[in-house]
């Protein structure tokens, strides 16, 4: 009898939770990213994404005014033959923001996924811009009130005739600690990147950012860097171009690329197989925390059970963890603090800690990435 009204109870919440609208309802800016060349127009979706029934829509999605202008919105496909009775397109008091309202009359409704309202903007400046959803209102399709708890994912744009850009995730063993890395270096994080090969420069370094990675694109494993670029660690261990979502090479075709990834204390890993870096729609992860992934297996520490780091300790940057990185390095700079290369678990310190917790057990260990023939 105990069981019976227990399983009742279970059942009576389930149904009250699918009445009350508890199941996660989410609008999003579709596609993304959207990839657009400069001064042309391109068109984008606001997208119900769940089989929620609603009697309308309004939104707030703003836009760079420095880089997109905006041109019109239109009914998306899940007002197709319903009984339109309210469409309003309007500015608003805030610079780049504009509101949408779509709103069905009488007992009709309409039920996603699809389209809800589509927008056309173009493109006038810059390489990359984001399309912000700022407020939300989906009417319910029994009482007209708006829901609530709705979810919003807004959109990236990314401005140029020729792009290739491709979603990477790493670890670094260093600041490793329970499925993320520590952010210590904070503010020691230098504006300008360490790595000259790939210069660059940003105003702020988000909280988020563990350090500076260099990213090289080889068309094969052998061969020499095509591209590479100075890119922004997160403690998430994803791999992004500074101010953007993804790796994002400007003026590169889409293609497959041997991926090599460098940090200025660690020993490099390259991919086992060439990444696909896409020219349009939602890029395929590539992550080196599988060693499958890692060609040659090497350069790469089990930090805990099936998940693989770039081995901490090779300060020169000379393929492996050797004496020079303990004597020319870690020596020079024990007991200093600040940006520095000894300092291998990235906390802004050069302690015995660095030289007995990484370079001792690291030592001898190197990494298998090719160098590129002559």
């Amino acid at each position: 009898m105990v069981n019976k009204l227990f399983t009742r109870s279970v059942l009576a919440f389930a149904l009250l939770a699918l009445a009350s609208g508890a199941l996660a309802v989410s609008v999003s800016v579709s596609p993304n990213p959207t990839v657009t060349p400069l001064q042309q127009a391109f068109t984008v979706n606001i997208r119900l994404d769940t089989a929620t029934p609603v009697r309308g829509v309004a939104v707030w999605i703003a836009h760079d005014t420095t880089k997109l202008s905006f041109n019109s919105a239109s009914r998306g496909a899940l007002f197709n033959g319903l009984n339109v009775g309210w469409w309003r397109v309007n500015t608003t008091d805030t610079p780049g923001t504009t509101r949408v309202e779509c709103i069905i009359f009488g007992s009709q409704y309409t039920t996603g996924p699809g389209n809800l309202i589509n927008l056309i903007y173009t493109a006038n400046a810059g390489d990359f811009s984001v399309l912000q959803i700022t407020g939300i209102e989906l009417y319910d399709y029994q009482t007209g009130l708006v829901m609530p708890d709705v979810q919003t994912f807004s959109g990236n744009v990314i401005i140029g005739s020729q792009v290739a850009y491709a979603s990477l995730k790493c670890w670094l063993e260093g600041p490793y600690a329970n499925g993320g890395m520590s952010t210590l270096l904070g503010s020691l994080i230098p504006l300008t990147s360490p790595y000259p090969s790939a210069p660059a420069s940003v105003s702020h370094i988000p909280t988020d950012v563990v350090d500076w990675m260099l990213v090289e694109l080889r068309s094969s494993a052998t061969g020499a860097a095509l591209y590479s670029q100075s890119v922004f660690l997160q403690r998430d261990g994803y791999l992004r171009s500074p101010g953007k979502p993804f790796v994002i090479f400007m003026n590169v075709l889409p293609g497959q690329y041997y991926t090599v990834l460098r940090h200025r204390n660690h020993l490099a890993a390259m991919s086992t197989a060439a990444v696909r870096y896409a020219g349009s729609g939602s890029p395929d992860l590539f992550d080196y925390s599988s060693l499958n992934n890692i060609y040659g297996r090497s350069g790469v520490k089990e930090t805990e059970a099936g998940i693989y780091a770039l081995a901490a300790g090779d300060s020169d940057q000379d393929g492996g963890v050797y004496p020079s990185d303990r004597n020319l390095v870690w020596r020079v700079q024990s007991g200093m603090s600040g940006y520095l290369n000894g300092d291998f678990n990235l906390d802004g310190n050069v302690f015995p800690s660095d030289l007995n917790n990484f370079w001792r057990i690291n030592s001898g260990m190197s990494s298998q990435v090719p160098r590129f023939s002559q």
